[in-house]
């Protein structure tokens, strides 16, 4: 079964990514960075978790 879901930016970009959940977050897999004011829809399979994080803004980056 898969399941749409769409991650909407306001001012801050982010990063999206999936992993089968025994998977940590050290392993990311296909990570994709969403602008800010944007949205983009993921179709994400059962049994797989869609992960946010948030990114630096590109003037607050080391």
């Amino acid at each position: 079964m898969t399941t749409s879901v769409t991650v909407k930016t306001c001012s801050w970009p982010v990063r999206v990514w999936t992993a089968p959940r025994e998977i940590e977050d050290s392993d990311w897999e296909n990570p994709v960075d969403v602008a800010p004011n944007s949205e983009r829809t993921f179709y994400v399979h059962s049994g797989i978790d869609l992960c946010v994080r948030e990114l630096p803004l590109p003037d607050q980056a080391e």
